[in-house]
């Protein structure tokens, strides 16, 4: 009969170091994916206490093609001689025209040089994009060079025929060297 309750005690020992053990590793896995949620997420969010604009709640009237920048939409980065994806979508009016800028410190950049891109929108929610290289300086309208290298970048969608309906990027993106 000893030997039976030996084994037993034995047995009651290993199981709890094991549940140990494996409580430990479950633990050091969830500290793990918590560090790497938020190391995702800081590189990847904007900060937003830093946002100058906040989206656009809704249509102004029923003529506003309702603009919205998809990307970069805020906390991107992106480098000289980089092509930069611009996608923008309308939600309301089909078939519209808008111009696309950047706005560096409150100046309205052209990224193509000394006129601003033009972008076709389906409507419905439909994204467009175009794309461009990122220049090492931006054209100013009147020609004036603007060095690109900026924290604070934004881009701007307005239509082509009414400078009241447009979208601002609602945090800043980056442009390094």
């Amino acid at each position: 009969m000893q030997e039976r309750f030996m084994s037993i005690d034995f047995v009651n020992r290993r199981t709890g170091a094991i549940r140990r053990a494996n409580g430990i590793i479950v633990l050091l896995f969830a500290i793990l994916a918590v560090g790497l949620c938020v190391c995702n997420k800081n590189s990847t969010q904007p900060n937003t206490a830093n946002c100058p604009n906040l989206p656009q709640p809704g249509p102004i009237d029923s003529f506003d093609p309702w603009y919205r920048i998809v990307s970069p939409n805020g906390g991107e980065i992106f480098h000289v001689g980089q092509p930069c994806t611009v996608s923008v979508k309308a939600k309301l009016r089909p078939l519209t025209d808008a111009l696309i800028t950047i706005d560096i410190g409150g100046a309205e950049l052209f990224p193509n040089g000394p006129a601003p891109i033009a972008i076709f929108l389906k409507g419905n929610d439909t994204i467009a994009s175009v794309v461009f290289t990122v220049p090492d300086t931006f054209v100013q309208q009147g020609g004036s060079p603007v060095s690109a290298i900026s924290d604070k970048c934004l881009i701007r969608v307005q239509d082509y025929n009414s400078q009241q309906y447009g979208d601002y990027s609602d945090c800043y993106f980056s442009i390094e060297p």
